[in-house]
């Protein structure tokens, strides 16, 4: 029995970013859309690694800031064998991955009601551009 954090198995961590996402199969977990963006929001670093290299040190930052607890706490976890049924997400992670707006995404949206005939948007556009978002609607169309 391993009780130590530090010597948790690549199985083990695979088992407790499969519960933390809640999803089957760890082939499911990208890292560019799940793994990078946990690890950026918990301070790991993972510059370098692979996506199974990545699982370990990510699990351990999940299981130390409680995102995932043992079903009894009573118990010690086996962090060289834990299973599925002993372990479940605290926390809900899945608020890491909502698309925020973004700056070109309101640009856009501003245009688009400058097409509308939204006149006093266009002044604080004009303003701010530094030329006229008329103009660049007319050369477009």
């Amino acid at each position: 029995m391993e009780h130590d954090i530090d010597k948790m198995s690549n199985v083990s961590a695979r088992v407790v970013l499969l519960v933390s996402f809640n999803v089957n199969s760890f082939d499911y977990l990208s890292v560019k859309r799940n793994l990078e963006p946990v690890a950026k929001y918990l301070k790991v670093k993972t510059r370098g690694m692979g996506k199974y290299e990545m699982a370990v040190p990510i699990a351990k930052e999940l299981l130390r800031k409680g995102y995932v607890v043992p079903k009894d706490p009573t118990k010690t976890l086996n962090y060289n064998c834990i299973k599925r049924h002993e372990i479940k997400s605290e926390k809900d992670i899945s608020l890491l991955f909502v698309k925020e707006n973004t700056a070109s995404s309101s640009v856009k949206q501003s245009i688009l009601s400058v097409d509308a005939g939204h006149t006093d948007e266009s002044k604080d556009l004009n303003d701010s551009f530094g030329f006229a978002v008329s103009d660049v609607l007319t050369d477009c169309s």
